[in-house]
């Protein structure tokens, strides 16, 4: 079996290629209106898929992933294994503020 190593919040998940092509096809589902950010992920995990290299998703792009995964969660009814290691990490990750710079004291 074949990997997708995603990096999220400081962690590498090992997500099997079967499933980052499932989410692959998901997030290219998306409307790009309300998810604008989809695209942009899609073909940076496509990207990845293609050369083998790990990715990391910045914030819109990781709303887009989790909302994705949400799709997969609503028609498989749950998520299992990896992409459910995958959800978690990115609603941390999302949970977190995000960091100012420059603030005047």
């Amino acid at each position: 079996m074949t990997y997708q190593h995603i990096v999220s919040a400081g962690r590498v998940l090992a997500l099997p290629t079967w499933e980052a092509q499932l989410l692959l096809i998901e997030l290219n589902r998306l409307p790009a209106g309300q998810h604008p950010d989809g695209r942009s992920a899609a073909a940076l995990l496509k990207r990845g898929l293609d050369r083998r290299e790990p990715v990391g998703f910045n914030r819109g792009q990781a709303a887009a992933v989790l909302r994705a995964l949400e799709g997969i969660r609503f028609k498989r009814g749950g998520l299992r294994g990896t992409l459910a290691q995958l959800r978690e990490l990115l609603r941390r990750e999302l949970e977190q503020p995000v960091a100012q710079f420059g603030r005047a004291s």
